[in-house]
């Protein structure tokens, strides 16, 4: 029948054009275009029919009804009632039993989406005692019934008609599968998970075999079927089935509630992987979806996870007033009954009380809720479990520990059982439970637990980084962070050996985990995707220059153009999560480093610092303002890391905001020293070499400059050699291999041009020539000249940004050295409607979009609103230089100003040049951590390249060059800038 999606409606509409008189071949067809829940197609035959002279009367009266019942299924409330004008004048008695059975089956659910209740229950009533001799029609009555009951939360007896109903239909009926989805969730309700998936299958089967892919239905089926994943965890495949529910409704006629629907059902991935603005944004979308058609039920729940976000966020007085909006809606709904909805509103409202310290109110707050769960739902539910765990919260923060055990026992059990020992929830319980028995002194359960959770929440963190977008990936990263805060809260405060241990493998696991599967992702064409997924990956690096462009252009070029930013957006994340679910090295990221590998490794003489941080979090979260950093000390003699705790967040902000730069002050430098490295100088008497890997505010400090000795003014450089490392993963993987160049690329002074606006000088919208820089590039290129090494030159107007992207496509250097300005802004929020070039890049919402270098001509785009077309402004962001394929590329070296500089995020690195040119797959990366003067820099560069030459590492040729350095310019200021990242 599928051919009926395509051909039947548009034969009709030519059929019936010809025509002025309805015959009942016609209404038949018209029928089946309903069967298959075709009702957009049939609007336009509706108004046609209009003008139609003469029918019979009883095609004409099919088709009154029949117009309505689609208007029904579309909730146009208003054309439904219009058409209930001419229905209620009718005899019905007079008409067939069946056409007077299916009025009243129409009135009853006409009532009941109306939500008059003793109308609609008067109508059911009257056709359950009705002796209808036809079959269909009677399992008609029996599921519409059942749904009916379901809607009302009568969940035993709507399951009573429902079944009746199945075991009475024959064949596979549209109607069945609407029966078929109300039995999925109703078993889905009782947390019989598998009777759930069963009849998901069974009603997605049945509409897939009779065409109805266009059907409304089937949009809720999918989206029903997602919420099943959901439920169970899986958020790969509940976000196919929503994506793809929500993709067949585009273009097509609105229904308000499935929209509805889907709008809740993204907001809950979303609320999962953390993107929690974004989820309230959803669930806002559906409760305007709700309220159009006034489902105050569904209306309440889109409320209630309104309230239960901002909850989460500690917004607890916006989370207390959309819960009491959400209890009136329920109460409007069901009458002050008893029903889930009312018991999970309540237990929000009591985590308010909770907060408030009102805790007799809490209390009976949260029996009251319990209480009505169980006798809703019964105890084998995952409701009930949920409604077990908070009440075990609120038992743990009041001080009752052993109730609390009790009560998160009995959530582990139900958990265990009705979700498996794979879930989130689970996971969320093994931290209670961890957290729990660590205020009972019970060593051995906290280890056991900690242990169990840290393995599953790295799972799951590496499940959703391998199916999910970008954006996606850092908003999970911070919900797994904040489990692993807890457990760093405990075990950093411990003398435990292991518990350290797990620390420092859970830091190799996760620092940088973004970065790493977003480069994976953009290098997964090498040789990682599958030849049906080639044109997918194309169509998605195109649609992300795309992006990138229109990000800088304005509301009326994109009008003009006929594109949308929110659109494309979407579909490039679209296209990002499929490519990574066909990707090898993302569904197959499971060699993680262990911190065996990292001893195992070092020399006697050398060492591995790890640093990191995180959030004292407790029961109640994070504390505030509570960042503390620490230090994990690896040496070939220590089987175990040694966790050194040096300061808070706070500490070392005041130290590095108490001077314009810490080397510039003798008193400041040494003073961050005893801060961030005096702490460690015990551990390392005999070492060497120092192979470390910052973290947070650290990734400002050039170690090599911190003064041990600021009588003698002795830098660290001169004590160790330093080898930097975004995770130090990458010590463990870090091959050496021969010192060949094959070619090089130099760019430098570039020709920035002359201003449009001449204003642009004394605000700070203009970049200055750097005529040192001809010098530095012409100095290495001499270096070059008795050497096998291709060179090619980018200076002065040729300093172009379409000239550097062609020949760094043609020549794919080995190094790329880059002399030119580079930048980075904090987000301006300040800017209301950016016009100017240089007011779209401070306004832009990403990090890489405000971080590039600049290049030839540059000023003249700058402070004007004239656009210039892609490759002639002569700015290249940090998000263009993403999208590029340095995978050739050995080393690239920054010899602009602060190019180390970007937005910093916690066990993320810097979001800013840094990142781009990793994600774009260089191997080493050169950069300045501050703005060093331009002869300075020039000269290191040039010694730099010379020891390189010599058959130096880069690493060895960059210290060496930094020392030679030195003795002419002893301030740190001028040479500590630049580390070397692998």
């Amino acid at each position: 029948m599928s051919f009926l999606k395509h051909s039947s409606g548009i034969w009709l509409w030519f059929f019936y054009l010809s025509s002025t008189v309805l015959s009942a071949q016609e209404t038949s067809s018209w029928q089946s275009l309903y069967d298959q829940g075709l009702y957009c197609d049939l609007i336009p035959l509706f108004e046609e029919y209009k003008t139609v002279t003469k029918s019979q009367a009883s095609i004409k009266l099919s088709t009154e009804l029949l117009m309505a019942k689609v208007f029904l299924e579309l909730e146009k409330m208003e054309q439904v009632e219009h058409q209930l004008v001419s229905l209620r004048g009718v005899d019905w008695k007079k008409e067939s039993p069946s056409s007077q059975y299916e009025y009243e089956i129409f009135l009853a659910r006409y009532h009941a989406k109306r939500e008059n209740w003793p109308k609609a229950d008067s109508l059911f009533n009257v056709l359950l005692k009705a002796e209808i001799d036809n079959e269909v029609i009677r399992s008609r009555v029996l599921g519409e019934y059942g749904l009916y009951l379901m809607h009302l939360q009568k969940m035993d007896s709507a399951e009573d008609y429902l079944l009746k109903c199945d075991s009475l239909i024959s064949g596979a009926s549209v109607f069945s599968a609407r029966v078929f989805n109300a039995l999925a969730i109703l078993f889905l309700e009782q947390s019989k998970m598998r009777k759930a998936g069963q009849y998901f299958e069974k009603a997605k089967n049945v509409l897939e075999s009779n065409g109805c892919q266009q059907s409304p239905l089937y949009w809720l089926v999918l989206n029903d079927y997602a919420l099943y994943f959901y439920v169970q965890g899986d958020l790969l495949q509940a976000d196919q089935f929503l994506s793809q529910s929500e993709n067949l409704q585009r273009g097509s006629c609105a229904v308000p509630s499935i929209r509805g629907f889907n709008a809740s059902a993204r907001g809950s991935i979303l609320f999962s992987l953390g993107d929690h603005e974004a989820a309230i944004e959803r669930y806002e979308a559906a409760f305007k979806s709700f309220m159009q058609v006034e489902d105050h039920k569904d209306a309440s729940m889109a409320l209630y996870r309104i309230a239960e976000v901002n909850y989460f966020l500690g917004n607890n007085e916006t989370a207390q007033k959309y819960y009491l909006q959400a209890l009136t809606l329920a109460d409007v709904f069901f009458n002050n009954e008893i029903n889930s909805i009312r018991a999970q509103i309540l237990m929000g409202l009591a985590s308010i009380e909770e907060y408030n310290y009102q805790d007799r109110e809490a209390d009976s707050l949260y029996a009251l809720a319990i209480d009505m769960m169980e006798e809703v739902s019964g105890k084998e539910n995952i409701g009930f479990a949920t409604a077990l765990s908070n009440y075990a919260r609120f038992k743990e923060v009041s001080g009752d520990i052993q109730g609390a055990l009790h009560l998160y026992r009995q959530t582990e059990a139900l958990d265990s059982i009705l979700l498996g020992v794979n879930h989130p929830d689970y996971k969320t319980t093994l931290y209670n439970l961890a957290r729990t028995y660590s205020k009972l002194d019970s060593i051995d359960h906290v280890i056991a637990y900690y242990h169990k959770a840290n393995a599953l929440q790295l799972k799951l963190l590496n499940a959703y980084f391998g199916n999910f977008a970008a954006a996606a990936r850092l908003s999970y990263r911070l919900e797994a962070m904040g489990n692993f805060d807890v457990f760093f809260s405990y075990a950093c405060g411990t003398p435990n050996k292991d518990l350290h241990r797990e620390v420092q493998d859970i830091n190799l696991a996760t620092k940088t985990l973004a970065l790493d599967y977003a480069k994976g992702l953009l290098q997964s064409k090498q040789s990682y995707l599958t030849s049906d997924a080639e044109p997918m990956y194309q169509e998605w690096l195109q649609s992300r220059k795309l992006l990138t462009q229109l990000y800088f252009s304005n509301y009326n070029e994109r009008k003009e153009q006929g594109i949308s930013i929110d659109s494309l957006e979407k579909r490039v994340e679209m296209l990002e999560k499929s490519v990574a679910r066909q990707s090898t090295p993302l569904q197959n990221r499971q060699a993680l480093v262990h911190t065996d590998q990292i001893i195992g490794k070092l020399a006697e003489n050398e060492a591995a610092i790890d640093f990191f941080n995180y959030y004292v979090t407790d029961e109640y979260g994070r504390l505030p303002d509570s960042i503390l950093y620490y230090a994990s000390i690896m040496t070939a003699a220590e089987p175990n890391p040694r966790l050194v705790y040096l300061c808070s967040e706070r500490e070392l902000k005041q130290i590095l905001e108490s001077s314009s730069h810490f080397t510039h002050n003798v008193e400041v430098n040494h003073m961050l020293y005893q801060l961030i490295w005096a702490p460690l100088h015990p551990y390392l008497e005999d070492i060497e070499m120092i192979h470390l890997s910052p973290e947070g505010l650290l990734h400002q400090i050039a170690f090599g400059g911190l003064l041990y000795d600021e009588k003698e003014s002795k830098t660290l450089l001169e004590r160790f050699d330093f080898n930097y490392y975004s995770n130090l993963r990458d010590f463990v993987f870090n091959q050496s291999s021969a010192n060949e160049i094959s070619s090089i690329y130099l760019v430098g002074d570039p020709d920035f041009g002359e201003a449009i606006d001449k204003n642009s000088e004394t605000t700070g919208d203009y970049f200055f020539p750097l005529p040192e820089t001809s010098r530095e590039i012409n100095q290495i290129n001499a270096l070059l000249q008795s050497r096998d090494i291709q060179v090619a030159f980018s200076r002065g107007a040729d300093a172009s940004e379409d000239h550097f992207y062609m020949l760094l496509d043609s020549l794919r250097p080995t190094i790329l050295h880059l002399a030119t300005h580079g930048f980075f802004f904090a987000k301006d929020t300040s800017i209301r409607i950016p016009r100017t070039l240089g007011q779209r890049i401070r306004n832009a919402a990403l990090p890489l979009m405000r971080s590039g270098i600049v290049l030839s001509n540059v000023n003249m785009a700058w402070s004007t609103d004239t656009l210039f077309s892609s490759g002639q402004d002569g700015v290249v962001t940090a998000q263009e230089i993403a999208d590029l394929d340095l995978s050739g590329t050995r080393l690239v070296a920054l010899s602009a100003c602060e190019t180390g500089r970007g937005a910093i995020a916690d066990g993320e690195g810097v979001f800013g040049l840094q990142r781009a040119f990793k994600m774009a797959g260089s191997t080493e990366l050169l950069i300045s951590l501050w703005d060093v003067p331009d002869e300075a820099t020039s000269e290191l560069f040039v010694h730099f390249y010379k020891y390189l030459l010599e058959g130096l590492t880069t690493n060895e040729a960059l210290m060496q060059a930094q020392r030679t350095i030195k003795l002419q310019y002893p301030d740190p200021y001028y040479w500590a800038a630049f580390v070397l990242f692998k």
